[in-house]
């Protein structure tokens, strides 16, 4: 147990080029791993802990319960509140003492047996900066050392290369596999929420929404219309981005289809078929191809040639 005492802010002092000794908070907190003592003192006993800015910087106060406001390093060395100290809420009585070894001027308890123990230590209060197990990854933990703090993906120094659907932000930035951070096609988009992990596409588009990128599977043409003029049928529909179009015809509904033109590139989204019979009932569908990737069957029409050269008597 890590006992406080008064030279130990005296001993920061040189090196951190802070007035602790009058409570000036500490900036360095992480890397010496450890919390304020006198924060974790006063929160402890169940007082508000407050962070006052003064000429000296930031300092931290500890309101006790009769309103008074007093500096917490002085309430936790028993220079003042002691009526409020840890040793008055069990009816110990209170002193400071010098420690030989450990401390200057230490708050401490007497306990009935008479002997004297540090406050801090009495209480059982840990000042390390984090435990594992709170639910808070710090500074000396990572997914190794406290996976129940740092969860896998964490960024803690530490690349825990497991596939577990997570990209650990960690092996990326040191060069060092990881199975969840794979971009087979390198658009800078993971495989693990890439809507089309084979072909490149930054913008991810996907116009019908159905969680497949256009750049794998094209968006369907849901609109297309057919009609006869003689021997030559006119398929109309609206652009989907598409690169290029496959016309499928058949001669009955629901198919089977048969490749009538392989990668159409129309601008005006229209295909001629000019190889129609009089009197025979076809049936079109158009799918659309993006980046070589055939997208699913448009919705069917059907059309039937009519000899229209036979005009109405007048």
């Amino acid at each position: 147990m890590m006992t406080i005492c008064k030279h130990i802010r005296n001993l920061l002092v040189p090196f951190l080029g802070l007035s602790v000794a009058i409570g000036v908070l500490w900036p360095f907190a992480s890397a010496w791993a450890m919390l304020n003592p006198s924060a974790v003192y006063c929160r402890a006993l169940g007082y508000e802990y407050l962070v006052v800015n003064t000429r000296q910087g930031e300092v931290g106060m500890c309101k006790l319960p009769d309103g008074d406001v007093v500096n917490g390093w002085d309430f936790l060395i028993g220079e003042v509140g002691l009526e409020w100290s840890y040793c008055a809420q069990k009816d110990y009585e209170a002193k400071v003492r010098r420690h030989s070894t450990f401390c200057g001027d230490c708050s401490s308890c007497v306990l009935p047996s008479g002997e004297e123990v540090e406050v801090t230590q009495l209480m059982g209060l840990s000042f390390d900066e984090t435990i594992c197990g709170d639910g808070n990854c710090g500074t000396s933990e990572n997914h190794s050392t406290c996976p129940a703090d740092c969860a896998s993906g964490d960024v803690d120094d530490f690349c825990d290369g497991l596939a577990d659907g997570i990209c650990d932000p960690d092996c990326r930035e040191e060069g060092l596999p990881d199975p969840d951070c794979a971009d087979s096609d390198s658009d800078g988009v993971l495989d693990l929420v890439d809507n089309c992990p084979t072909t490149p596409n930054p913008n991810q588009a996907d116009t019908n929404g159905d969680g497949v990128g256009n750049a794998c599977s094209c968006p369907v043409v849901t609109d297309l219309a057919a009609r006869a003029k003689s021997t030559n049928v006119y398929l109309t529909w609206s652009n989907v981005d598409a690169n290029a179009y496959n016309i499928y015809r058949s001669l009955a509904a629901g198919g089977p289809f048969t490749l009538a033109a392989a990668g159409h590139i129309s601008d005006y989204s229209m295909y001629l078929d000019n190889g129609a019979s009089i009197g025979t009932t076809y049936y079109y569908a158009v799918n659309g191809v993006c980046n070589g990737v055939e997208g699913q069957r448009s919705n069917e029409v059907s059309v039937t040639p009519a000899d229209r050269s036979i005009r109405r008597r007048r």
